[in-house]
């Protein structure tokens, strides 16, 4: 601050002994400056002063106006007219202040005291009225005050304004920040004037202390006297303070301003040493800098500039002072000079203007309102506590950070937003969804402002935010609960609770379906108006009473439609009441009953009916309370049980179930139908009274009485038939899984019985009649024979066994058969006959009807050991559609039914379910196969017949089988028999056979019978040697083979390939198994005699016709 003071009061020393004669011109001369230069610190002074005020003034402006704010905000949402009151008397109290305020600034006295600015320049930015803000805070105090004018203060009214006293606030609080932002740049100004102003102070007395050394220069013998008076007049009219002391620290000259700056008069410090000007923690150091001053060593406070320092006051107060040292020659001795300024009232400007900041930054913080300041990178300057809060910040330093970076997730066009305020755009938004960083959805208001620097250029954004989510879902859950009301099926009215008629202030549409009044009619009438001739006074009565002493009520009473129909109308009135208690409304709902009400006449005559309907349904219907026990039962349900009605009430239901019925009940069924409520068709078994049972499916519902006592209602279906019907079926599905199972295994079986058969032949034809090997032969030969009589009993099983039916007359064959049973059975069994008369004819395969019946009366045979009687009977009859439900595999229609009898032991009741099965037999090892009653079930189903068996333990067995009666039947083709043994004569056979053995056995079967033979393994690989030009002179293929290509599928291929090539197929399945009826192919089932295989290749060979079929078809 003093830079070059040093080195210009030295030469000022030497000067003043050449200028005696000037001395008092030059003290003229330096005294008008000095004078010059305090009347101008005084100025600036004056108006650091004046605009460190108003900008605290206009600060506190800005303040009282968002007190004002959050007020005005609170009248509109009070709904109290006492509270509405209070918050009225605030807002005056606050609208004085700023008027008390406004007023300080614009006259400088008042309850505020402002010196008025002589600065042109401040009188321009505000004293000079009439000014801008003058006329907007005007408009603002008086938009306030006739809001809040006696009789204006409706919330309504209030809340319609309040948007229009916000624009009148943002354009105040605008015009408040332009002028805080021109003062403080004024009082910057005249901080530089300050600094100026000291370097031009010192520069002035250098350039007069330099024309005084110029111009005065006197003898050298009146130098020292000289220049002890300059020094002293120097000191004397300087503003600074000027302290010299010697090297070891004693003050020798003290000025004038220094006495007024310390406190102490010249004659007090003179001689003392210069540590009493300095605190403590100074004093003890002071004596090492001047030793290390003295011995050119660098120090902490002599030296060249200027510094700050802190000394101390007479009074011991401490006192912030600007220091510039120096060094001269005074009387011949060095002395150090000091030149002091009191810096108070500048560090109290500092001070104040820090603390106008903190305030700005206080009030900013704790402003309730959620605001921001950036600057034009976007990175926090300012922010309000609740802008962290509405953000999800709480926990952060923000300030210096980037919008951005804090918020990653912002969207582009709030960004876009921020460019545009960038660019001076003021942007708002009344509704605008985000989501904070924890996921939180939000709804915000939000504004942007720009904010200018010194020079006027945009130096970032302002942004204001309110969450309005509450206000947000408020008025979603307003408009739900107004669409619900709106929805609603119930009539809903809301009355004046004030008005002595309580005067309807709304009806919903629900009102106006059942009344017939549209809103418009009725809105500000009282609801005597639905009254009629037939409405009862009492309920009336009731309703006034209630209403008076605002209490709730519930009423029915009878009212009239707008056309005059009467309706029954259940009213519920309840009073509304507002957060203080106090009664504001009516809310009343009402339903149309006339339906409810005519209704009840209805029910009790439908009890009438229910009851009568209860016991005379073909239903078994019961009730029992918590206990299990019957409290009512049907007419039916005590019909079908067998019992009166005293021996069941009071009884536990499940006292009539069978022990496991029982036990399921207890311990499964009931917990669960307590716990859910109801059971639905849980089957049960019933003991009626004669002790015979009774397959039952039960499903309860659980209810109340009249009483709220529990009770259920059940429902028991007699399913005993369905039960039957059910095991039936299953075991029919049963023996028809059994019976593709067996099917399968005869015809692996046959593969096997070919390859031993053909082997056998084989051998036979080579062993050229060996007496020792012809015997075994013919013996292997009929067990192999054998073997394919039980693979054909497997077949009839399966029903794939080839059928002769023949038209028959079943008394003649029954009567064909005695004297076979007669030598079979022997002469302890007696036979007897009981045939009916014109008996119907059927279509049956008559060998295999004999064997079914000689199989059955074998069976009886063996049954009765010691002897008994077999009957055999006919009969005509039909099975009707209800006999057919009950056994799914019957057709509807006309049957001869045949019975076998017999006395003996009978069968027990849990094998007769499988006595059908393949291989089941009751009899001792080695005496049955198993395979009796399934050849005859088979049979018997093939035949579209239907075969049961009755049997009592101890009373004997009837087998009854039903064939169908066809009164059309005429005699089928018999099978042919098999030519006589024949010989090929080198025709090429090509023989396809995927079983390795099999295939071979043909081949060597046929060359040996003198064919040629070409061999194929499946369909595929024949194919290839058919489209290739080897010759062939027939086919031979098997039926099932794998690859995807089939026997018949083959030979259809085959004839399209060659036109007119004889085809033989071989099967273990009859021809109906695998052929259509008019296939026009011939089949040898397997295991085949090789004298048959070759009799029908031979005979195929000479067929031409085979062609002319294939067209046919």
């Amino acid at each position: 601050m003093h830079c070059g003071f040093e080195a210009g009061f030295k030469k000022v020393c030497v000067m003043l002994s050449w200028l005696r004669a000037r001395l008092l011109l030059s003290l003229f001369i330096l005294f008008v400056p000095v004078l010059a230069g305090g009347l101008t610190l005084e100025y600036i002074l004056n108006e650091a002063e004046t605009a460190g005020k108003t900008i605290d003034y206009s600060g506190r402006q800005r303040m009282l106006t968002t007190r004002i704010d959050a007020l005005m905000t609170r009248l509109a949402i009070e709904q109290a007219e006492a509270d509405r009151r209070a918050v009225v008397s605030e807002i005056k109290d606050v609208a004085d202040e700023l008027g008390h305020v406004h007023d300080a600034l614009l006259n400088g006295g008042g309850k505020y005291d402002l010196m008025a600015s002589e600065n042109p320049k401040v009188k321009e930015i505000y004293f000079q009225a009439p000014h801008d803000l003058d006329r907007r805070i005007e408009t603002y105090l008086a938009t306030i005050r006739e809001m809040i004018a006696e009789g204006a203060i409706d919330r309504a009214d209030i809340q319609a304004r309040l948007t229009g006293l916000w624009q009148e606030r943002n354009h105040l609080v605008r015009a408040l920040d332009a002028l805080t932002g021109e003062f403080s740049q004024e009082n910057q100004r005249l901080v530089q004037g300050m600094k100026r102003w000291e370097w031009l102070s010192l520069g002035a007395l250098l350039a007069l202390l330099l024309l005084v050394w110029r111009f005065s220069l006197r003898p050298l013998a009146e130098r020292v006297e000289t220049e002890q008076e300059a020094l002293e007049g120097i000191s004397r009219n300087v503003p600074d303070g000027v302290i010299t002391i010697d090297r070891h620290g004693s003050i020798r000259t003290f000025n004038k301003a220094a006495e007024e700056i310390f406190g102490y008069s010249e004659i007090q410090v003179i001689g003392q040493n210069v540590k009493v000007l300095m605190p403590d923690p100074h004093r003890s150091l002071h004596d090492g800098y001047l030793r290390n001053r003295a011995a050119g060593k660098e120090n902490k406070i002599i030296g060249k500039g200027s510094r700050e320092i802190t000394g101390q006051h007479s009074n011991g107060a401490p006192l912030p002072l600007d220091l510039a040292i120096g060094e001269m020659m005074l009387g011949g001795e060095k002395v150090y000079i000091g030149v002091v300024r009191d810096i108070s009232a500048r560090k109290q400007m500092i001070r104040d203007l820090a603390a106008g900041h903190e305030k700005l930054v206080s009030f900013v913080r704790h402003t309730p309102a959620a605001v921001a300041m950036f600057d034009r990178k976007m990175r926090y300057i300012l922010h309000s506590d609740r802008w962290c809060r509405d953000f999800g910040l709480t926990d952060q330093n923000i300030i210096g950070q980037c919008h951005y970076d804090v918020l990653p997730d912002m969207p582009d066009e709030w960004k876009e937003s921020h460019a545009r305020g960038m660019k001076g755009a003021t942007e708002r938004c009344e509704e605008d969804h985000f989501i904070r960083q924890n996921g939180v959805d939000v709804w915000l208001r939000w504004e942007i402002h720009p904010w200018y620097e010194s020079d006027g250029a945009i130096g970032g954004i302002i942004m204001y935010t309110e969450v309005i989510t509450e206000r947000k879902q408020a008025q979603e859950r307003l408009h739900l609960l107004t669409r619900a009301i709106e929805s609603a099926s119930c009539g809903i009215i809301i009355t004046d609770a004030v008005s002595a008629d309580n005067g309807l202030q709304y009806v919903n549409p629900a009102f106006e379906r059942i009344t017939g009044y549209e809103a418009a009619e009725v809105l500000g009438m009282n609801c005597r108006f639905l009254q009629g001739d037939e409405t009862d006074p009492d309920m009336v009565m009731v309703l006034e009473k209630a209403v008076k002493n605002e209490e709730p009520v519930k009423v029915r009473l009878q009212n009239y439609r707008k056309d005059g129909v009467p309706f029954w109308n259940e009213v519920s009135i309840s009073p509304v009441r507002d957060s203080r208690g106090r009664l504001i409304n009516f809310v009343g709902v009402i339903n149309d009953v006339t339906e409810q009400i005519n209704s009840v006449e209805n029910l009790r005559r439908s009890e009438a009916r229910f009851r009568h309907l209860y016991n005379s349904t073909p239903v078994m219907l019961h009730s029992v309370n918590e206990e299990g026990r019957l409290i009512s039962v049907s007419d039916y349900w005590l019909r079908a049980m067998g019992f009166g009605r005293e021996e069941v009430l009071g009884r536990r239901l499940i006292s009539f179930m069978e022990q496991d019925s029982a036990k399921k009940a207890e311990e499964e069924i009931l917990p669960r139908f307590y716990q859910e409520g109801y059971i639905d068709d849980i089957e049960y078994t019933f003991l009626k009274k004669d002790g015979s049972a009774m397959d039952v499916a039960l499903s309860a519902v659980s209810d109340e009485d009249e009483e709220g006592n529990f009770r259920s209602l059940g429902v028991v279906l007699d399913i005993t038939d369905k039960k039957r019907v059910e095991n039936e079926l299953l075991q029919v599905q049963k023996v028809e899984a059994i019976g593709q199972l067996t099917g399968g295994i005869a015809h692996d079986f046959n593969n096997l019985l070919a390859v031993i058969m053909g082997n056998l032949q084989l051998i036979q034809r080579r062993s050229n009649d060996n007496e020792r090997v012809s015997p075994l032969i013919e013996s292997a030969l009929k067990a192999t024979g054998r073997g394919a009589d039980l693979t054909r009993q497997l077949l009839v099983f399966a029903r794939k066994q080839q059928l002769t039916p023949v038209a028959t007359d079943i008394n003649e064959l029954v009567e064909g058969l005695i004297a076979l049973f007669r030598r079979t059975l022997g002469e302890h069994i007696e036979i007897d006959t009981t045939l009916c008369d014109n008996a119907a004819p059927i279509l049956v395969d008559q060998t295999q009807l004999e064997s079914a019946l000689l199989n059955l009366a074998v069976n009886a045979r063996d049954a009765m050991p010691n002897g008994g009687k077999l009957l055999l009977s006919t009969e005509n009859t039909s099975l009707d559609e209800r006999y057919a439900k009950q056994h799914p595999e019957v057709e509807i229609g006309e049957y001869i039914l045949v019975s076998v009898t017999d006395n003996g032991p009978g069968i027990p009741k849990d094998v007769q379910a499988q006595i059908f099965d393949p291989f089941f037999t009751t009899k001792d090892v080695g005496k049955g196969t198993g395979l009796g009653l399934s050849m005859v079930y088979g049979f018997v189903r093939q035949s579209k017949g239907h075969v049961r068996v009755y049997s009592e333990v101890n009373e004997g067995t009837t087998f009854q089988i039903f064939l169908p009666v066809n009164r059309d039947a005429t005699e089928t083709k018999v099978v042919e028999e098999a030519p006589e043994r024949l010989q090929g004569s080198g025709q090429t056979v090509l023989v396809v056979e995927d079983e390795p053995e099999v295939r071979q056995m043909h081949v060597m079967l046929l060359e040996d019978s003198g064919f040629e033979i070409i061999q194929a393994a499946n369909g595929p690989e024949a194919i290839e040697i058919l489209k290739s030009d080897a010759a062939i002179d027939i086919l031979f293929s098997d039926v099932v083979m794998p690859g995807g290509l089939s026997g018949i599928q083959l030979a259809g291929e085959a004839v399209k390939l060659r036109p007119g090539l004889p085809i033989l197929l071989a099967s273990g399945y009859p021809r109906a198994a695998v052929l259509e009826e008019d296939a026009p192919f011939e089949l040898v089932l397997k295991p085949c005699p090789d004298n048959l295989l070759v009799s029908k290749l031979l005979s195929l060979l000479g067929q031409s016709d085979v062609e002319e079929r294939m067209e046919a078809d």
